[in-house]
């Protein structure tokens, strides 16, 4: 660890990563929720200065890989243990696991420093866990055994999901986890999907030679291509 250490609240937090550019380290169990807390670097004897920051009951994000240079996916796994993508995907009513950080508010937390086991501890809140805006089924959500800090979310999938690339997103109070895409091989044929930004434009009085200007967003909010071919204006006066 190149003589470094971290300590937050007054106690010492596990450091896993030490660099030039940054520190990487658990925030203890025992620290308390919902409070800001300071945090105090020391590097060969000499202590930093101390910063606060406000520890979150939850602050939930998805472990992520590089598949290919230029694509990131998310670690969800099948319940065989393989990883869900392009060439195996999840499929609708499928139970998946999830791999992710930021459970801070905790059944039964582990003591800092000590390997997860028996009785696990779990997710006070269960979490809200939706796949392409459709609400599926949290089965478990607590911390992996025999690791520090790593979440494990099992997920049922819904019944009726279109293929595509889906957004997972999971939901605890306060928090909502930045989506990830998962890949699914739905039931639901994949569909286009006209939106609009209103559904009407009121466009008032204008004087006879002269113009006026509103703008109207069409958007695709479905999950297959969508090409529009015509326009067509309709109202008093035109």
């Amino acid at each position: 660890m190149g003589g470094a250490s971290v300590v937050v609240a007054g106690i010492a937090a596990p450091v896993f990563v030490v660099n030039p550019a940054f520190i990487e380290f658990q925030i203890p169990y025992e620290v308390p929720l919902g409070a800001s807390v300071p945090v105090v670097v020391t590097n060969n004897g000499v202590q930093s200065n101390t910063v606060n920051v406000t520890v979150a009951d939850y602050a939930v994000g998805v472990f992520q890989y590089n598949r290919t240079s230029t694509i990131v996916d998310p670690d969800i796994y099948h319940a065989n243990g393989s990883l869900i993508a392009p060439t195996s995907p999840a499929v609708p009513g499928e139970s998946v696991v999830v791999i992710a950080n930021g459970i801070g508010k905790l059944n039964n937390p582990p003591r800092t420093g000590a390997a997860v086991g028996p009785p696990y501890p779990t997710a006070a809140d269960i979490p809200v866990i939706t796949i392409g805006g459709v609400p599926a089924v949290t089965q478990y959500a607590g911390l992996l055994a025999g690791l520090l800090g790593i979440v494990q979310i099992n997920v049922q999938l819904p019944a009726n999901l279109p293929t595509g690339s889906l957004p997972l997103v999971i939901q605890s109070p306060g928090d909502s986890s930045p989506p990830v895409n998962l890949y699914v091989a739905g039931n639901l044929a994949s569909i286009p999907k006209l939106s609009l930004s209103a559904s009407s434009l009121a466009f008032g009085n204008v004087t006879v030679g002269q113009t006026k200007d509103l703008s109207l967003l069409v958007s695709n909010t479905g999950s297959a291509g969508l090409t529009v071919s015509t326009l067509q204006i309709s109202g008093t006066g035109y």
